[in-house]
């Protein structure tokens, strides 16, 4: 997870660390809240919650 000049990029990367499997951008707002831009995952791995997974890793992190 990398914030950086107001945006926040999550990549969701294989138990390896070598493949990723899709990724996040958000907007984040004064408080904290996230604006999603964009939201992509490899179509192989599309079906096994890698968004979820990926959205729930950011507002376990303080974020809404």
């Amino acid at each position: 997870m990398i914030e950086k000049d107001g945006q926040l990029v999550v990549k969701a990367i294989d138990d390896w660390g070598v493949n990723e499997l899709g990724y996040v951008i958000f907007n984040v707002g004064d408080n904290d809240e996230l604006d999603p831009q964009d939201l992509r995952v490899e179509d192989r791995y599309q079906g096994q919650g890698i968004a979820k997974i990926m959205y729930d890793y950011v507002t376990s992190h303080g974020y809404e």
